[in-house]
């Protein structure tokens, strides 16, 4: 669990990646069951979406969302969020905005190889660690960067996950 951020970042990169990791903690809080810490997700994410441009799509899903939460219904909270994740992600291409896209993707991977390494440290077994670097989803989000502006891939955010993927292909 981590404190989810009060304000949405102003540069749209980080926005972008924080959007993605807002998602991946939606989904954390669904896989445990902890409808208390959804509110504040949902909000962050609704605030997140609107700065980028994808406020109208991830709105349509919010009611949705909270319905699903307050009634317990974590299957049906689980699809939502898949919608909710891929409906932002279509309205960023539709916006050509295919750059922002990526990087909601890449912030949602992120998190939820953040949150499976710290789920396999706390309760470690060397064949878990297996499945946790897949080579060719490093690869897919580090040719995706490549394809960013070069503004964008200078930003030192961009450049420290760059170096931080390059350096986990080895691995």
């Amino acid at each position: 669990q981590r404190k989810v951020p009060n304000k949405a970042p102003n540069d749209r990169v980080a926005v972008s990646l924080s959007l993605g990791t807002l998602i991946a903690d939606g989904f954390l809080i669904v896989q445990c069951e902890k409808l208390e810490e959804m509110d504040d997700v949902g909000r962050a994410l609704l605030k997140h979406a609107k700065v980028l441009g994808a406020g109208d799509r991830l709105n349509r899903h919010s009611q949705s969302l909270l319905e699903q939460s307050l009634s317990g219904d974590w299957k049906k909270l689980r699809t939502e969020l898949t919608k909710t994740q891929f409906d932002v992600e279509a309205e960023m291409v539709q916006l050509r905005d295919v750059d922002m896209a990526h990087l909601v993707s890449l912030g949602g991977w992120l998190r939820a190889f953040h949150i499976a390494t710290k789920s396999v440290n706390d309760n470690y077994d060397p064949e878990k660690t297996r499945y946790l670097a897949r080579r060719d989803i490093t690869e897919y989000f580090l040719s995706s960067l490549e394809t960013l502006s070069d503004k964008a891939r200078a930003l030192p955010v961009v450049e420290k996950i760059t170096q931080g993927l390059r350096d986990l292909m080895p691995l």
